[in-house]
């Protein structure tokens, strides 16, 4: 289990990363059900929720910038990246978005 954990961290972007993202323009969206999303987020960061985030992949393949997911603890925004990057758009996982508040 714990190489499953490891391995699992692996695929969550570091601050560093988050940043030099945030920095080139890439899109934060904070893939949670909006009462978790109204509890707490990034500032800055789009709520468009997993259940309806097929239907929004157009507008965000038209857009031409790298997709940053994030969520309350990593798990959803797993799910959004595999989704994306399925449908060609250049996502990457944040994972918590509480491990950006710095950022």
């Amino acid at each position: 289990m714990t190489n499953f954990i490891q391995e699992f961290a692996k695929t969550f972007l570091s601050k560093k990363q988050f940043q030099q993202l945030s920095k080139e323009g890439a899109i934060v969206i904070d893939v949670s059900a909006p009462t978790e999303f109204s509890a707490g987020h990034l500032e800055n960061s789009r709520n468009l929720p997993l259940q309806s985030l097929i239907q929004k992949v157009p507008q965000l393949s038209v857009q031409k910038k790298p997709v940053i997911a994030v969520c309350r603890n990593g798990v959803k925004s797993s799910l959004a990246v595999a989704l994306l990057s399925n449908a060609g758009v250049e996502a990457f996982n944040g994972g918590a978005w509480r491990n950006f508040v710095e950022c």
